[in-house]
């Protein structure tokens, strides 16, 4: 391998590392009791993903999931976006669905259980762990949110 093509190959590498820190679990309502409803006018507990960077980042292939030993427990489904400086709600609602915009995992959340909310890349690698335990539990009808 030549010096430009090795240069070209680590630029790759440190950009693509650099857009998977740009999605970050920001926030997570595990006692959602008449605040957000769902596309089926449900009330599911739910993650929001945030978007650090100025561009739209696409998260197909990635993985969410309550349990750090378990990453990769439910793939993020084609096409999903995240906008610039924006967010995106996944309903945790173990319905597995996703339709008009509304994305729903495989699995639920609970906060007497100490869940987290971690997000991984399409290999498996774990990008952000938010964990919640009894220690910081949230009120009904609110969000736990980063500082």
């Amino acid at each position: 391998m030549n010096l430009t093509n090795g240069l070209l190959l680590l630029g790759s590498l440190l950009s693509l590392s650099s857009v998977r820190a740009q999605i970050v679990v920001n926030e997570v309502c595990a006692s959602n009791m008449s605040v957000n409803a769902d596309n089926n006018g449900e009330f599911e507990d739910w993650i929001e993903l945030y978007n650090t960077s100025g561009a739209v980042v696409d998260i197909s292939g990635w993985w969410l999931s309550d349990n750090p030993s378990n990453p990769q427990k439910w793939a993020v489904p084609a096409g999903t976006t995240v906008p610039a400086n924006g967010h995106r709600i996944v309903f945790c609602s173990g319905r597995d669905v996703s339709g008009g915009g509304f994305l729903h995992t495989n699995f639920k959340i609970t906060q007497s259980d100490q869940d987290h909310a971690v997000l991984s890349n399409p290999g498996g690698t774990i990008i952000d762990d938010f964990a919640f335990t009894l220690g910081n539990r949230c009120q009904t009808d609110h969000s736990r949110g980063r500082v």
